[in-house]
């Protein structure tokens, strides 16, 4: 995927200077905030925040807790039970 190439459910989200969600691109960025749900067969089971239909769908869901499919680049080491959310120099990814 491209840099400035739309995130995907799956990404790895990190806060922007401007506040706003962006898909990470560098390696141990300490502004990750979650993964982009909604990715393989998990769906987000709660939207906060949302007031009706059309505000749902302008939303992305990003996964705090629970379980969420991430998208990873295990080129850097092998990912083990236990490790931390970290990122990646690969956009929207996470490496172990």
């Amino acid at each position: 995927m491209a840099p400035g190439a739309r995130a995907e459910p799956g990404d790895v989200m990190v806060i922007d200077t401007a506040g706003k969600l962006t898909r990470c691109s560098r390696a141990y960025d300490r502004r990750v905030a979650g993964i982009l749900s909604g990715a393989g067969d998990e769906e987000p089971g709660l939207l906060l925040g949302c007031t009706g239909s059309e505000d749902a769908a302008l939303r992305r869901p990003l996964a705090l807790t629970g379980r969420a499919f991430c998208r990873v680049d295990a080129g850097p080491g092998a990912i083990e039970v236990g490790d931390l959310l970290t990122t990646s120099p690969t956009p929207g990814r996470s490496h172990g």
